[in-house]
């Protein structure tokens, strides 16, 4: 009898955690709104542990061919299909079986680089408190690589943009995750000029002897992705190569958006950023203010934050005047894709980066 109830304890347990599991995996697939679209990162980005406890439940022994067990197998072998199908869609991506990393998905990245702080002076008096992640094996005449994190103009810090910084370094660039004013305290033209001034700060630092001050790339992540292409709408930098917009807002008159973008909401974040500037004079997609120089956009089809139209209009808008411009939709991704940098869509945005920058270096 204690037989039975044992056996019928540990199959109830199963079936609870099995279901569980498969409930959690269905965010691979369903996106949720734009307040709870962590959830969809998390599973999308870092299921492998979990994807690993289904596996388990669906190879333990001690099963019958009774129902429950088999739907608390069931269960489990479908919840695992899900939680892995983003690695394989990110491996079918990458084409190349070797360019995808099973054990970096599982693990997560590990970083070959050495932090130092860059500060520097705003235009205000406030002090900016970037850091430059320094390569292990650094590549000959590495180019500088500057990344904007996101928070909606309004939030953040440089440890937000971090982790994409440590990982080109990793790949053996010289990376400044900037610490740039935030709205609405500072509004634009602020955030541009911060970037001139780490910038300054970086060619003056003792960190260039193998980098090529001549080539800059700025990466802006979300919001970081709109300022990035202001800069290159705004400023004259000759050292300027390229712009990379991670998931960015292009358009801040929202002409046209579908009902899934909560316009609303982005609309309140541009206005604290633009400050006495109308929206249209500083959108990224004003026809009489183009940046000319080449710009990568990588999105994800699932984003409920930022609408890939976002990414599609202003791809086809630069192309239409005859600009440089490569996009990529990633159709498993959501908002915040590259985050962890060893999941499936920071694994192949890190390689569409890398490829970027050795095209227009």
């Amino acid at each position: 009898m204690s037989v039975k109830l044992d056996n019928r304890f540990f199959n109830g347990i199963r079936l609870v955690c099995a279901s569980l599991i498969f409930f959690y995996s269905l965010l691979t697939i369903v996106s949720c709104s734009s307040i709870s679209m962590l959830w969809n990162l998390k599973a999308t980005e870092s299921g492998a542990y979990i994807f690993s406890i289904a596996l388990l439940i669906v190879i333990l022994p001690g099963y019958s061919f009774k129902p429950v067990s088999l739907i608390t197998r069931l269960l489990a072998l479908f919840a695992a299909i899900l939680l892995v199908s983003p690695a394989w869609q990110a491996k079918a991506f990458m084409k190349e079986e070797s360019s995808f990393s099973w054990k970096m998905w599982m693990a997560g990245e590990s970083f070959s680089c050495s932090m130092q702080d860059l500060i520097c002076t705003a235009d205000d008096g406030s002090e900016l408190n970037s850091i430059i992640c320094i390569p292990d094996q650094p590549i000959n005449r590495s180019p500088c690589v500057l990344v904007l994190h996101g928070g909606g103009f309004t939030t953040g810090s440089a440890i937000h943009g971090l982790e994409l910084a440590k990982s080109l370094a990793s790949k053996g660039y010289y990376s400044i995750s900037v610490d740039y004013r935030l709205a609405p305290q500072t509004t634009f033209p602020g955030q541009i000029n911060d970037i001139d001034k780490v910038w300054k700060a970086f060619k003056n630092s003792n960190f260039t002897k193998s980098v090529d001050t001549n080539a800059m790339f700025l990466i802006g992540e979300s919001a970081g992705a709109s300022i990035v292409l202001n800069y290159a709408q705004f400023k004259e930098n000759p050292a300027l190569k390229g712009l990379i917009n991670l998931y960015g807002i292009t358009d801040f008159t929202f002409a046209g958006e579908s009902s899934k973008e909560n316009v609303s909401e982005l609309s309140a974040m541009v206005n604290a950023y633009r400050g006495e500037n109308t929206a249209a004079s500083i959108s990224p997609s004003n026809p009489e203010l183009i940046a000319s120089i080449p710009v990568l956009t990588i999105h994800g089809a699932r984003d409920v934050a930022v609408s890939d139209i976002q990414a599609v209009k202003f791809h086809e808008f630069r192309l239409k005047n005859n600009f440089p411009s490569t996009l990529y939709i990633l159709p498993w991704s959501s908002h915040l894709f590259n985050h962890p940098s060893g999941g499936p869509s920071g694994q192949v945005s890190t390689e569409l980066i890398i490829n970027f920058i050795h095209s227009n270096h």
